[in-house]
């Protein structure tokens, strides 16, 4: 058959036509046949493929990574309809909350909820609902644009009254089921804005930033019943002292209390030769953290005491500027188990009013409670030195304050994540507020079952970042103290705050106030707070006034499987064929907002079609993005901003071994992997009982040409030398978080195989994209502790780098190079990393792997006798291996050319390293 004998199926293409008037003149034919709607009328009738669309909001303007995701959404939808589906693509539009509240105040030139209030709320409002389809029009041509078919003409929109009488129907539904509640707790408040914030909007905000490292030395006026003699020579001081440590001072003018545990060790001490005979009381096992690692040089131990024994005891506090409530304990030290040694001085500082386990204690000792902190964040005028300042600009002058008190023992810096509002950046306030709650950890459990029959895709994300932060739920806080919103509609007695009415719908409120509702009835402030009524409770006589507060605006969202049919009130049988819904595609960062909006409301929702397919995880859409976008028109040559390029190139589907010689990881993210990820895995199969490199199948990403089949592609979960440490766990009697580690450490390597990506910053981001960052403090710590049990401490030079270089050293312990790095050089002259500091290194990295290895296997081999076999033979390979290094033939590499040789071969394959070890480190 020849070229001329095919028949000519379609019109070709010139070759002098540019590709975008191809695709306009596409775009004009698909307008005029009106194609969308003619797909969907062909497919009428047939089985239906449910698709939610995460709503934008429309006041902002698109960016090119909306593209990335909605392709990606358009690829299944289309599809599923070529496969026989019906497959209806409803748009929808968020219009409520902080984003559109905070557009219309730039817009304004105003700022905070005092310039909303002069302005009038119902103004306010108004300008918010003209402001809500601002970039309408850029949204449907940006959607057009790409061939991306939606129904924008019959759109699901979160203001209309038929969608906030759903959301309303859905309230009270909880409430008759004891799950909607008001209550007062410590909340993470934004100054700014004036609302609270719950717990999946704080998780979209945390930054690294520093903040202040304070100790402060206060006396003890009375221990364990006895009175504190005055210092000689020092009015006003007594001769005991604790030492408190905060990195939020301006919460010491809230001290009421501090806390200690009561089964921690604390030691007392007196510097040595110093005429200040003061002593200083700190848990003992942060001594040398506060006091530097050669305190016993420099202060003598007077005696040690139990956290019990100082239960009790009274001490005068740092700043005394507000007044205590009369009946209430204030000055005075508790016992409390939330207290730890892990950092600090092992003695915390309480307020209250800021924190919630103190505010828990101080519920339970009765504890004066101060709340000096206005809605603004700012101290009173009338408060000394820091009156009318922001809580967090106060820091610096109340160190000063301290100073001049003569309680400050030390200050510096600290760099930690510190959860900041996620629209307006604002530093967040762990503040004493009443709120109101949806009770989401009464029914934790169901969420956890329901979260785990979805097809999460990539799937570590929703049994790790989804899963563990479901694991750790509290309740919802839902209200916020703002204007833009859905109004909560919980009317609240002027007598009696128990008498409640929560109303399911405008029916309602037409039969509480007797009169019949407008015809263009506007359910949002100030309307609705002018309906009120008297009060149902028989004999009150009081009157029913609405609750000032909206509602979460993700709430509104989490709502749309329902709402947008205006259920319960109508279309019940569309409901019933289009819920739950088959496909969900949207950025990572809703994992913690729509998509947990979504899982926590089906509580209130009615039984549905059984769901057959998946949701998807994808690249950031939904939302405003954090920083600046690049417009989709804007011609080629523009960035991406970071923190849009780190939600673009999520997997979507799980992929295939790539097959031998292909899908190589760049040369920088194989050192990364081979540096952080699997020594740290290696220091947890050490901690489990198991042994370091064990399996090199469980050790292979998805893509590395030795993985185990299939088990790999799931981070290492199906490979035999995984599967295996699993057993010795389960022989070792390991549960919970212990024996997951091993699973997230191989699902990181993963993340990082697939990824493909180049830069080094771009190889941390993909990392941390998994949910979670390399817990090198953890391993840290589990370091130390192990050196102390060895009895290694201070006899090479490698237990010194542990103290000083800690972060660099457990990768090079774990990798079994533990005095020979380059990293570790400076804990010993140069030059002098061989003969007798090399053989000591391996010497100490054999006491400590083999005390590690002594204690996690003992258990499983009382369990399993083969195991006990392994053992004897494991030993006495350390024990050969001991004797070649005391000849001095260890092979540990100890210069940086040989350290590269060495990762070099190890990211080539991981044999070569291995087999180079000394006995001593290779323990199988």
């Amino acid at each position: 058959m020849t070229v001329s004998d095919v028949t000519q199926r379609f019109t070709p293409v010139p070759a002098d036509q540019p590709a975008d008037e191809l695709e306009q003149a596409l775009l004009a034919r698909w307008r005029d046949e009106d194609l969308f709607a003619r797909t969907l009328a062909a497919r009428a009738g047939a089985e239906p493929f449910v698709f939610f669309e995460g709503p934008p909001t429309a006041n902002g303007k698109p960016g090119i990574h909306h593209v990335f995701a909605r392709t990606i959404k358009d690829l299944f939808c289309r599809h599923r309809a070529m496969k026989g589906y019906l497959v209806h693509r409803k748009a929808g539009w968020d219009t409520h909350g902080l984003p559109v509240e905070i557009e219309v105040e730039k817009r304004l030139g105003i700022s905070g909820k005092q310039d909303i209030e002069k302005l009038g709320v119902a103004e306010f409002n108004r300008l918010c609902r003209e402001s809500v389809f601002t970039y309408r029009g850029d949204w449907e041509r940006l959607s057009e644009r790409i061939g991306y078919w939606l129904d924008y003409e019959d759109p699901y929109v979160t203001y209309t009254p038929e969608y906030v009488e759903s959301v309303w129907w859905a309230l009270a539904t909880l409430y008759r089921k004891g799950l909607l509640y008001r209550g007062h707790k410590i909340l993470p408040y934004c100054a700014r804005c004036g609302t609270a914030l719950s717990s999946h909007e704080v998780a979209q905000g945390y930054e690294d930033v520093d903040d202040p490292s304070v100790y402060v030395a206060l006396d003890l006026g009375s221990v364990s019943g006895e009175v504190v003699p005055d210092a000689d020579g020092m009015p006003g001081r007594t001769e005991r002292r604790i030492l408190v440590w905060t990195t939020t001072p301006w919460t010491l003018v809230s001290n009421t209390a501090l806390a200690v545990h009561p089964e921690l060790e604390y030691v007392e001490l007196r510097k040595t030769d110093s005429p200040d005979t003061r002593t200083i009381i700190l848990a003992a096992a942060r001594a040398g953290a506060v006091l530097g690692e050669d305190y016993a040089t420099r202060w003598t131990q007077v005696r040690t005491l139990t956290g019990e024994e100082l239960v009790g005891a009274r001490y005068r506090r740092p700043i005394d500027w507000l007044p205590y409530p009369e009946g209430t304990n204030h000055e005075i030290v508790v016992g409390e188990r939330f207290v730890s040694a892990d950092d600090g001085s092992g003695v915390v500082h309480m307020a209250p009013a800021f924190g919630a386990d103190d505010y828990a204690a101080g519920k339970r000792h009765n504890l004066a409670f101060l709340q000096p902190v206005n809605p603004r964040g700012e101290f009173p005028e009338d408060l000394p030195l820091v009156g009318g300042q922001f809580v967090k600009h106060a820091d610096p002058a109340l160190i000063e304050e301290l100073k001049r008190r003569g309680v400050l023992w030390k200050a510096g810096t600290m760099t930690h994540s510190y959860p900041h509002c996620w629209r307006c950046g604002t530093p967040l306030l762990y503040y004493a507020r009443t709120s109101w709650f949806v009770r989401t950890s009464s029914y934790k459990d169901e969420m956890l079952s329901r979260n785990a029959r979805v097809g999460w895709h990539p799937p570590q994300v929703g049994s790790g970042r989804f899963g563990e932060w479901l694991e750790n739920n509290i309740d919802w806080a839902i209200s916020r103290d703002r204007y833009w919103g859905t109004p909560l509609p919980v009317w609240v007695c002027d007598r009696s705050a128990d008498h409640l009415d929560v109303l399911g719908s405008y029916a309602e409120l037409a039969e509480r106030t007797g009169a019949s509702l407008a015809a263009d009835f506007d359910p949002h402030k100030p309307n609705v707070d002018e309906y009120r009524w008297a009060c149902t409770v028989e004999g009150c006589g009081g009157a029913m006034y609405r609750t000032p507060e909206v509602i979460d605006t993700w709430f509104d969202s989490g709502s749309m499987p329902f709402a947008q049919w205006h259920y319960p009130f109508e279309h019940r049988d569309a409901l019933a064929t289009r819920y739950p819904g088959d496909f969900i595609a949207e950025g990572l960062d809703q994992t913690r907002g729509w998509f947990y909006s979504l899982l926590a409301r089906r509580r209130e929702r009615p039984r549905a079609r059984r769901r057959r397919t998946q949701d998807v995880e994808e690249p950031r859409q939904r939302g405003r993005p954090v920083g600046g976008v690049l417009a989709p028109w804007r011609g080629r040559g523009a960035a991406l901003p970071r923190q849009q390029q780190q939600g673009v190139g999520a997997t979507l589907v799980r992929r295939e071994p790539d097959p031998p010689g292909r899908g190589a990881l760049p040369a920088d993210a194989q050192a990364h992997l081979q540096r952080d990820v699997r020594p740290i895995r290696e220091l947890r199969l050490v901690a489990l009982g198991g042994r370091p490199g064990a399996g090199r199948a469980a050790t292979a990403g998805p893509m590395d040409p030795v993985a185990a089949g299939d088990g790999g592609a799931r981070g290492g979960r199906g490979a035999p030398g995984l599967r295996r440490d699993r057993r010795r766990a389960d022989a070792a009697g390991v549960r919970g978080r212990g024996r997951r580690e091993l699973v997230r450490a191989s699902i990181e390597e993963a993340v990082l195989r697939r990824r493909q990506c180049g830069q080094p910053r771009r190889v941390r981001d993909a990392a941390r994209g998994a949910g979670r960052r390399l817990p090198v403090a953890r391993a840290v710590r589990a370091i130390r502790d192990r050196l102390a049990a060895s009895g290694a401490d201070g006899r090479v030079g490698a237990s010194r780098a542990v103290r000083s270089r800690p972060r660099r050293a457990v990768r090079c312990i774990a990798r079994g190079a533990d005095g020979e790095h380059p990293y570790t050089r400076d804990a010993r002259p140069r030059g002098a990393r061989a003969g007798g500091d090399q053989r000591a290194a391996a010497a100490l990295a054999a006491r400590v792997r083999g005390a590690e290895h002594e204690r996690g296997d003992a258990g499983a081999a009382a369990a399993d006798p083969r195991l006990g076999a392994e053992r004897e033979a494991r030993r006495a390979r350390d024990e050969r291996g001991r004797a070649r290094d005391a000849r001095g033939e260890s092979q540990l590499p100890c210069t940086r050319q040989e350290v590269r040789q060495a990762d070099a071969a190890r990211g080539r394959g991981g044999v070569e390293l291995h087999q180079r070890a000394p006995a001593a480190v290779r323990t199988g």
